[in-house]
């Protein structure tokens, strides 16, 4: 593990390039943004690419010895041999930037020995910049924060597609009571449970690396759980860069979501 001082360097140095990426973005607008799709037909656009540009230039500039996995970099198997490495998804939530809307971000981790050890998940358009970690706990704007106390999935307020959880393939279904609301960029959304605005999310698809590792790392350092659907915890820096679902809530919450998930076996992977 770093040094206390060295990754609260390390966590400036991220903030710094994740604030200079989201005003890039903020100043191509829906309308001024190029985009196109990508092989797997997933889209892209101007903004993204420029914000990625920014983030390599500033964060492989300071540290040069660190990997880098990003979404729009080509991939290499030079980051495998790193200790340290840059997980980074430079526009998580593309799809809402393209439609206007505001649930997008900048998404940004450091991982060290595997472990998801820094996150910076920052909003441009809310002005909402989440950051921490394990070591140096986690702050909204400065404030800190933790993941919420709640104890009873009926009282939840759970982030991810409400027909997954109204689905009636469960065979406990989730409670009536319980609320849920949905945002596009999963980082996002991790980093909204890690302030505590939200009680858990739950995603049962495979996620790429860079959406999962800036919440993974200030879920934990919130207090909380960041887990797959059977309640196992995450390596990152993998040969193939995915992960194949997502759980994350406060202490008290996340086993409870876990009780109802851990029988779920996808796409005949388990």
């Amino acid at each position: 593990m770093l040094e206390p001082e060295a990754l609260a360097a390390d966590l400036a140095l991220m903030i710094a390039a994740a604030e200079e990426a989201g005003a890039a973005i903020l100043g191509f607008g829906r309308a001024g943004a190029r985009r196109w799709s990508k092989t797997d037909d997933s889209p892209v656009t101007e903004a993204d690419l420029a914000a990625n540009a920014i983030l390599e230039q500033r964060l492989r500039a300071a540290r040069p010895d660190y990997g880098w996995l990003s979404e729009e970099s080509a991939d290499t198997d030079a980051r495998l041999a790193a200790r340290a490495v840059w997980v980074v998804d430079p526009l998580d939530g593309t799809a809402a930037f393209i439609k206007g809307q505001t649930d997008y971000c900048v998404a940004l981790a450091l991982v060290l020995d595997r472990a998801a050890v820094l996150g910076v998940v920052f909003n441009p358009c809310e002005n909402e910049m989440f950051e921490g970690g394990p070591c140096l706990g986690v702050r909204l704007n400065g404030a800190p924060v933790t993941t919420s106390r709640v104890t009873d999935v009926a009282a939840a307020h759970m982030l991810g597609a409400r027909e997954m959880y109204r689905h009636p393939a469960w065979p406990d279904p989730w409670p009536e009571a319980m609320r849920t609301s949905q945002r596009n960029a999963i980082s996002y959304r991790a980093a909204l449970v890690a302030a505590g605005l939200f009680d858990g999310l739950l995603a049962l698809s495979a996620k790429a690396e860079w959406d999962m590792a800036p919440g993974a790392a200030l879920v934990a350092g919130a207090g909380g759980l960041f887990t797959d659907h059977h309640g196992e915890s995450f390596a990152f820096n993998n040969p193939q860069p995915r992960l194949r679902s997502l759980a994350a809530a406060g202490p008290a919450l996340h086993p409870l979501i876990i009780e109802r998930t851990r029988h779920i076996r996808l796409n005949g992977q388990e």
